[in-house]
């Protein structure tokens, strides 16, 4: 008796086994690759790590030797910062709404810090 029936199992065994023949004749290609991203990926990673630690040794630093100049140099950035940013918004092409929505949330942001500095005190 001929069975006109194709036998799945066996051609899924059979696909499979192909499939990891494939994976196992590249995976060298892969291993490849993949040394070549950590070793890309590796300095900025450590960069990162060891900039962090040190801004922040730094900082605890500063605060603790020069606490009101630490202050006021953070302050002095902030507020050259909005200056700054305020030049190149007139510089560009800003719509009137985009830069009054801009300075609607900056008074915002304001009224927000002072209702928190009213609830939390600085040591």
């Amino acid at each position: 008796m001929k069975s006109d029936k194709i036998n799945f199992k066996i051609l899924n065994l059979l696909m499979i086994i192909g499939i990891i023949c494939l994976l196992y004749m590249i995976s060298g290609l892969w291993v490849g690759i993949l040394n070549k991203v950590v070793a890309v990926l590796f300095p900025f990673v450590l960069g990162i790590f060891i900039g962090v630690i040190m801004t922040v040794k730094l900082i605890s630093f500063l605060f603790k030797y020069y606490k009101s100049k630490t202050y006021s140099a953070i302050y002095g950035f902030s507020i050259s910062t909005i200056f700054v940013i305020g030049i190149k918004c007139l510089k560009s092409s800003y719509s009137l709404i985009e830069l009054i929505i801009s300075i609607v949330f900056l008074i915002l942001g304001l009224i927000i810090t002072k209702k928190i500095n009213h609830y939390v005190t600085c040591d």
